[in-house]
């Protein structure tokens, strides 16, 4: 067999020492890299043939290039240090061939991969020592590559720098230490998705919005409402109610938007209700965005009022047409009302991406002179209208009528209830969009407090974020003195009510920006 351990790692020690390379180092092993360093010593020395074996012709060439050798018999000499320990001296080359060259290629096997947004760690093992490398990219030509120079049979590569949720090809290869080279075949991986980014916009003094730097334009939807309509309160006049926001939607393709850019902005104001001093109350404002170039690319309508206080008519929901955006839905109308003794209509539901908001319940016409409850609000995006108020045939029999349920089916707020002969109860609130609750009814001329339910706020997007529902009307308000409050329109964007001595706030707008990052 061919000489291995200490004697030859002594031996490439001296040959190292003398100036004549051994790409591996001392290793101890006799093979090509030994055989060609000691090759190189041997043209030096004229030995012939300069074959790389270390024979007796060598040894003695050793010899006389180094100074106090070591005789280990049969006239063999070493240089310093060199010990057989009681071995066979390397075989010289008429007596035995050269160690084989290594010629085989690693064994690959057990290729795996994990990926996160933007980079990826691929692994493998080789039946023997290599290095690794990863050539990777969008196609088989892959074009880059991550490696590593270091010899093992375990083998990890990391990728960085990665695009998110894109396939790419990748092949591992492995060389080990006499160059022999394997690689794989084509293999895939896809990167992970970021999670899906939800912003809210409330605040309805902001002006701009930062486009965030990981903006995704091939992966977005951006919507909104409009604020909601504020209600009447009169005395002696119809008391309507106002209009539900409108909503409005652009996503993928609609609009595009400079990462890092900033661009302008309204979050719509919800209106203001009315009181017995100051009889007209207010419209919601539009919510928009515009993109960089000042364009305009989203738009809800606001919300409407009936602007005649001795009129039958009603606050109107903002407008599908007159919105901007690829997906619209109209905002619930509001009740009329038709009582000139102050009862209180129901106010619109604003709208949302399920549908349009639900009309808020009309007041009734009085009859006998006796009194009668409120109306209930509409319920928002795609919910039910609002109960219309009843009238009273007898003193003390009518309670407030119910809201219209929210996109969910319930949530509708409950009238209040009758209390006869004496004052009526409060409207009950609405929940996940649903319309407020009228205002029980009160006796004809006696100083009362029926406040009705507001509109439940929406939670379309979140638990506290979604279309609202219309506010109930307040119970009618035949004296001056009574102090009745109309429900207010729930968030975001639902109509105000109306009715008895306050009209009911509409809701604010809102926008909701939803996007996949790029990282």
């Amino acid at each position: 067999s061919y000489l291995t351990g200490s004697d030859v790692t002594a031996l490439h020690s001296w040959l190292i020492g003398q100036g004549y390379t051994i790409p591996a180092g001392a290793t101890g092993f006799f093979g090509t890299q030994t055989q060609s360093a000691l090759a190189a010593f041997q043209t030096a020395n004229n030995i012939r043939p300069a074959a790389g074996y270390f024979g007796p012709i060598t040894r003695a060439a050793t010899g006389t290039t180094v100074t106090n050798q070591v005789a280990v018999g049969n006239g063999i000499y070493l240089p310093p240090g060199v010990s057989l320990s009681g071995g066979a001296p390397p075989r010289h080359h008429a007596d035995a061939p050269a160690a084989p060259a290594d010629t085989t290629a690693p064994i690959i096997s057990a290729i795996a991969s994990t990926t996160s947004t933007t980079g990826a760690t691929v692994t493998w093992t080789t039946d023997e020592s290599a290095d690794s490398k990863v050539v990777y990219g969008a196609t088989t030509a892959y074009g880059s590559a991550s490696s590593s120079a270091a010899l093992s049979t375990s083998h990890s590569i990391s990728i960085t720098g990665l695009s998110a949720t894109t396939v790419y090809h990748y092949a591992v290869v492995s060389a080990d230490a006499s160059g022999n080279t394997a690689t794989s075949g084509d293999k895939t991986f896809t990167t992970a998705t970021p999670a899906t980014v939800t912003l809210f916009i409330t605040a309805t003094t902001t002006t701009t919005w930062n486009v965030p730097s990981n903006w995704n334009n091939a992966n977005f939807s951006i919507q909104a409402i409009g604020g909601g309509a504020g209600g009447f309160a009169t005395y002696d006049y119809w008391s309507s109610a106002g209009g539900g926001g409108a909503w409005a939607r652009i996503a993928n393709g609609d609009a595009t938007f400079t990462p890092g850019g900033t661009v302008a902005i309204q979050v719509g104001d919800g209106g203001k209700g009315s009181n017995i001093s100051s009889q007209i109350p207010t419209a919601g404002t539009d919510t928009w965005v515009k993109d960089g170039g000042g364009t305009t690319v989203l738009l809800a309508a606001h919300g409407k009022i009936d602007d005649d206080v001795a009129a039958t008519g009603a606050g109107t929901g903002g407008l599908a047409s007159d919105s901007i955006g690829s997906s619209k839905h109209n905002g619930g109308d509001a009740g009329p009302a038709y009582s000139s003794d102050g009862n209180g209509a129901g106010g619109g539901g604003a709208a949302g991406p399920d549908g349009d908001g639900g009309k808020g319940g009309s007041g009734a016409a009085p009859a006998n002179n006796w009194s009668y409850g409120g109306a209930g609000g509409g319920g928002a995006d795609g919910g039910t209208n609002g109960a219309d108020a009843t009238q009273a045939l007898v003193a003390g029999d009518n309670p407030g009528a119910n809201g219209g349920n929210g996109p969910l089916g319930t949530g509708g707020g409950i009238g209040g209830v009758v209390n006869s002969p004496g004052p009526g109860g409060n409207g009950g609130n609405g929940s996940d969009g649903g319309g407020g609750g009228g205002g029980g009814n009160i006796m004809f001329n006696v100083d009362d407090t029926p406040n009705a339910g507001n509109g439940g706020n929406g939670t379309n997007w979140d638990s506290t974020h979604g279309a609202g529902g219309g506010g109930g009307g307040a119970g009618p308000n035949a004296n001056p003195a009574s102090t009745g409050i109309s429900g207010n329109g729930g968030l975001y964007g639902g109509g105000g009510g109306g009715g008895a001595s306050v009209g009911g706030t509409g809701g604010q707008g809102i926008i909701v920006i939803i996007y996949t990052p790029t990282s």
